[in-house]
């Protein structure tokens, strides 16, 4: 069985940076999320997928579903924490 697939967004610091921690213990796949993505290097390096997202631009926001998408070919689950 593969590992459940999560994308959080706001994931810079705080509850967003602490929940990706914490399902990445639980063995699911993240995806974490943040306007700045070079505020994720330290996620990016212990394995998690990082992407760009601002979540006011519709545009970006696809781009970023899609993207989380074609990478893990599904998504359980979905944790809007941005700001």
């Amino acid at each position: 069985m593969t590992s459940p697939v999560v994308l959080i967004t706001g994931c810079s610091s705080g509850i967003g940076k602490a929940l990706c921690w914490a399902f990445h213990a639980q063995g699911y796949q993240v995806s974490a999320t943040a306007r700045r993505p070079e505020t994720l290097t330290d996620l990016q390096t212990a394995g998690i997928t990082t992407l760009p997202l601002d979540v006011t631009n519709a545009n970006e926001i696809q781009q970023t579903i899609d993207t989380a998408l074609t990478q893990h070919q599904r998504l359980e689950l979905l944790i809007n924490n941005a700001g």
